[in-house]
């Protein structure tokens, strides 16, 4: 048997080192053995090795690579004589005919790059493109795709959970080079229905929410860093993210992954299972269903210490300062006794948290008074709740020269989050004399006839609840016909999002018998709201369930059809030209349901379609040379037509070098929501900034009239601010340019270097309100009068208030260098790789309108924005591969700033100032990954994320109304956090 096998393995040897194949008719062979010798010839080598030559076994084993060379093999040959006489038989073969017929599946497999419309056999490097694959980021510990996408250094100023109880609303959205309304996010290439809650005044919301795209069935992301618009239309001035999920795969996946930060708060858990069954190619059909579920705990301030005390010291102009966050009240529970001022003496306040000349805890001292001031920010949600359920499901069937596809995605979150105080009240204390209020005022040395009672419960805080579902169903068909290559999707998307909360409907608790403005007759103000205080059940009934405030719906109905082919060729290569149609019908709907608060927008509809045509040709000038055009024109229902092109080239200077550059127009239009105008103005907000009632703003009031016809009047308050959606606006336009240098000395380290720059132009904004009372003659039409629908809420019909809408004014660039660092390296200790991407800010300017001065935002906190942009953000993430091992080291950096003005009191003279500029320090952190198979189909992954638990730095710039003295946008935190998982398929 031993010498068969031999004769066998000699003859297939000799075969291949003369070029002939291991059998006359190879077809007659399992495709497996061919396989095996073609792909594997070495393994002949080692068995040869073996079991042929027993007896020189402690021979060194050379490297297989080596083992196939015709040398090795000669002279593993002189070593058996009989095996001499075995290869020397004088055996004949027949002579080799070569047939000139195509070899098959010989092409590469045509392929859609992200910024390209052309379906081609290779990929360009035109564009600067970004490809993230599957294992990279499961590698690094990702496991949600706003997760991978926010920690990418391209990536700046992006909306995330720490801002749940923004305006914004409850999303995380990408953001590419800090321009998030400006970056378009696809799935599979196709478009997704944006965030469903629109506002016609407050921040745009037109971004796609991350948090309800799957995850699980990941494989790759593909970001282009540079304006699309002339092949997507609106919403990729900045670039476009194309999320790309698997497409079919073969039986069941199942993952669970848990992370526990430190403290044992805010744990999160991660679950998935996936299905799939046949091929395509090999069974005419696949199906792929994939589910993922995912919990996360409430991260509060009480978890994070350094992040809620409420009140900071830090060093500024050689002076100590204490600056304490808005959140800071002197209602405190127990009640504060305040005794008014008098002429005679000044205004005097005494509680119970004032103990032997010193504050407890969580409470902050008053200055010269035995009192003490209580903060909400221990109790406040840093990081929401959540509950997040998501569904991927596509099924394929080829048919003749053509695929069909059905493809489903879903998602729904659930977030919460202890969102803002108990309503706050002060009133007189009516006890008669020898009333615990009475003896209480006594004690603290007051007048019980001149005090008041500013009492606040200092319960759990109110929640409030952010619900989500979105949802995409796609047909499609893609094939070749007549030399072209086509793909035809129709497709119905929908976001729909609520937000709910638990406030009080009554703001001073009237029906408690706690009535303000008046005389308190219940003690229990003055006693801890502890379990045996009545008024601590009271109010939590008083809270109730939650309750809607408002909800909106997008829905988004698109057909769309490209086609590409070769034109011809030009040294070889082909002239390819793409074109494409694409209509797409948008739908709006907001619901407000609360109508008990004051500043809200009201209830709309509003729709509009929009119809597109593209074209895009490559031309291969020389074997070295190619440029690119494309040309797109969009046309609107509402706000019109436009029209936007792109020029690209790359020219490979030599097998290493590579220029590539690109220019071209972009835009970006109008929401829905902005260009929706109603009858009449609403009031959204109060202003900050007080009417001065000099005389330009007395002459404005005078001329305007009432509804009765009764001329205005300006009082000295803040006035109330009144909006609209603006029927009139244009969509932004912009200009891109982008220039790229790629060195790859060998096959194993490539370094890209690309300067880009974005000018935006007519950008959509408010007028502000100090704008407006600073320049009253210029900002005239900016004033109206109080309706007489306010008189309800306590306002006087025609009194002066401000009126502002969005519109074309603005101006903003931004520019910078984007590099990266490929390296990989296999050696015998398994497969080293290295990747290093920073983005470099070279310009970050905004203008609130032609004739205002530029102001920047790199590197300090920028008043006009309420932005800051870190002048670099980096990642670099090294690890290593060796068999059923796999380990992984990530860095990220994001650089320091110069801090936003806050008021703060000296410590030395008790004087307030405001005091800005402060250095912010940089922050970065480490994380590790590994994994390990410990079975061919189950392996386990461990983590650590922040490994040295770096602190968030101390900031007054914060992102979010939950957290003062740390920025949620720039730095997590989370802190050190433990991730434990296991992948099993079968």
């Amino acid at each position: 048997m031993v010498s068969t096998v031999t004769n066998m393995l000699i003859a297939w040897r000799e075969r291949f080192l003369a070029g002939i194949p291991p059998v006359q008719d190879e077809r007659s062979i399992h495709p497996i053995y061919v396989i095996l010798f073609y792909r594997s010839k070495w393994l002949i080598d080692v068995l040869l090795m073996k079991f042929i030559f027993p007896s020189h076994r402690n021979i060194d084993m050379p490297h297989p690579q080596l083992i196939s060379t015709p040398c090795v093999w000669l002279s593993l040959l002189s070593l058996s004589p009989s095996l001499h006489a075995q290869t020397s038989t004088g055996t004949s073969y027949p002579p080799v005919q070569v047939v000139e017929s195509p070899l098959e599946y010989r092409q590469f497999d045509k392929v859609e790059i992200t910024g390209s419309s052309i379906v081609r056999k290779a990929q360009t490097q035109a564009l600067p493109v970004q490809v993230y694959t599957r294992e990279e980021l499961f590698r690094s510990g990702l496991r949600t795709v706003a997760e991978v996408l926010q920690k990418l250094p391209e990536m700046g100023q992006m909306v995330e959970s720490g801002q749940l109880t923004q305006i914004v609303g409850n999303y995380s959205a990408a953001s590419i080079h800090g321009l998030p309304n400006g970056t378009l996010v696809l799935v599979n290439g196709l478009r997704v229905a944006p965030f469903g809650r629109p506002t016609m005044v407050g921040p745009e919301r037109s971004s796609v929410d991350l948090n309800t795209l799957p995850m699980a069935d990941l494989d790759r992301i593909e970001i282009l860093t540079d304006g699309a618009s002339s092949l997507y239309g609106t919403d990729a001035i900045a670039g476009v993210v194309n999320i790309i999920l698997r497409q079919e795969r073969r039986g069941f996946e199942i993952t669970a992954d848990k992370t526990m930060p430190k403290g044992g708060v805010g744990q999160s858990y991660n679950t998935s299972l996936s299905w799939g069954a046949g091929e395509v190619r090999r069974d005419g059909y696949s199906f792929l269903v994939t589910a993922e579920l995912a919990q996360k705990n409430e991260l509060s301030g009480a978890d994070r210490a350094y992040a809620s005390p409420g009140r900071y010291t830090f060093e500024q102009d050689g002076k100590t300062w204490v600056a304490d966050g808005p959140f800071r009240t002197n209602y405190t529970s127990p009640a504060m006794l305040q005794q008014r001022a008098t002429p005679t003496s000044p205004m005097r306040r005494s509680n119970v948290f004032y103990q032997d000349g010193q504050c407890i805890a969580n409470t902050l001292k008053l200055t010269g008074q035995p009192a003490c001031a209580q903060t909400a920010y221990a109790d406040l949600g840093i990081y929401p709740e959540e509950d997040s359920k998501r569904l991927h499901a596509r099924g394929q069937w080829a048919l003749q020269n053509a695929t069909v596809f059905a493809d489903l995605l879903y998602g729904q979150q659930q977030s919460s989050i202890g969102a803002q105080f108990w309503s706050a009240s002060w009133s007189d204390y009516g006890q008669p004399v020898g009333s615990p209020g009475y003896k209480a005022a006594q004690a603290a040395g007051l007048d019980p006839a001149n005090t008041l009672l500013l009492w606040r419960p200092n319960l759990p805080p109110i929640r409030e609840r952010h619900d989500i579902e979105n949802g995409r169903v796609s047909v499609g068909i893609k094939g070749e016909w007549n030399d072209w290559s086509y793909q035809s999707s129709a497709y119905l998307a929908q976001n729909k999002a609520t937000i709910l909360n638990q406030a009080p409907s009554g703001l001073f608790y009237d029906s408690l018998g706690l009535g303000a403005w008046g005389k308190w007759t219940r003690p229990e103000v003055l006693q801890p709201l502890t379990a045996g205080n009545p008024l601590r059940d009271e109010l939590f009934a008083f809270r109730g369930d939650y309750k809607a405030l408002n909800r909106g719906r997008s829905d988004l109905h698109a057909m769309e059809l490209r086609a590409s082919r070769a034109l011809g060729e030009i040294d070889g290569k082909d002239v390819l030209l793409g074109v494409g149609l694409d209509g797409r019908k948008e739908f709006l709907n907001y619901e407000q349901l609360n109508n008990e608060t004051l500043f809200q927008q009201p209830s709309f509809k509003t729709s509009r379609n929009i119809y597109a045509a593209y074209a895009e040709l490559q031309i291969p000038v020389t074997a070295d040379f190619e440029i690119n055009g494309a040309l797109r024109s969009d046309k609107y229902s509402d706000v019109g037509t436009t029209n936007n092109g792109k020029l690209s080239t790359r020219w490979a200077i030599t097998p290493q070098w590579a220029v590539r550059g690109s220019v071209g127009t972009g835009f970006r239009a109008p929401s829905l929501a902005q260009v929706n105008e109603t009858a009449n103005p609403f009031s959204f907000a109060q202003a900050d900034v007080q009417l001065a009632c000099n005389s330009e703003q007395q002459k404005i009031a005078a001329n305007l009239k009432t509804e009765t016809g009764a001329s205005g009047q300006c009082f000295s308050m803040n006035p109330v601010v009144f909006g609209n959606g603006n029927s009139q606006l244009r969509p932004e336009t912009s200009k891109q340019e982008s220039l790229g240098l790629a060195f790859v000395p060998h096959a194993n380290l490539r370094l890209a270097l690309d300067l880009w720059r974005v000018r935006i132009n007519d950008t959509i904004r408010f007028i502000s309100e100090a704008a407006i009372l600073g320049d009253p003659l210029r900002y005239a039409s900016n004033y109206m009068l109080m309706p007489q629908s306010m008189a309800s809420q306590g306002y006087t019909t025609g009194d002066l208030a401000l009126y502002t809408k969005q519109v074309n004014v603005g101006r903003s660039e931004k520019s910078g260098l984007d590099m990266e660092i490929q390296w990989r390296q296999p050696t015998d200790w398994g497969r080293f790789n290295l990747s290093a991407k920073a983005t470099y800010m070279l310009r970050s300017n905004d203008q609130a309108d032609a004739t205002s001065e530029q102001s920047s935002d790199i590197g300090r906190f920028n008043a006009a924005t309420g932005t800051v942009t870190p002048r670099v953000q980096a990642r670099i993430t090294g690890g290593l591969t060796n068999g059923a091992w796999s380990t992984t080291l990530v860095l990220q950096h994001v650089s320091g700033y110069l801090d936003a003005s806050v008021l703060a009191t000296d410590v030395a003279t008790g004087t307030k100032e405001l005091v800005g500029g402060k250095p912010v320090r940089s922050f970065t952190t480490l994380d590790a990954f590994a994994s390990w198979a410990i079975q061919r189909n189950v392996s386990l992954h461990l983590g650590v994320r922040n490994v040295f638990d770096q602190d968030a730095p101390q900031t007054f710039a914060s992102s979010s109304i939950q957290v003062f003295g740390a920025n949620t946008r720039y730095a997590n935190l989370w802190g050190r956090t433990l991730q434990l998982g296991m992948t099993a398929r079968f």
